[in-house]
């Protein structure tokens, strides 16, 4: 799917399966990622103020940014 320049505030992603979605330039402002998976999302292309994200997939924003998340 692609989401690039989309205005998707407040959406719900509920038990979404986000591999090989496209985000870039997006507005999430309060959008609910809390039990999408496989999604890569870079903080610092698109917006997400008050975005919701579970701990288990927070390696999908932090991807983006060049980070290696480790166990």
């Amino acid at each position: 799917a692609d989401f690039m320049e989309t205005q998707l505030p407040e959406a719900k992603f509920t038990e979404c399966d986000l591999c090989y979605a496209s985000f870039h330039h997006t507005n999430l402002e309060k959008a609910d990622f809390s039990t999408a998976r496989n999604y890569t999302l870079n903080p610092a292309a698109n917006r997400l103020k008050k975005a919701r994200f579970s701990r288990y997939g927070l390696e999908g924003l932090l991807t983006g940014l060049g980070i290696e998340v480790v166990d």
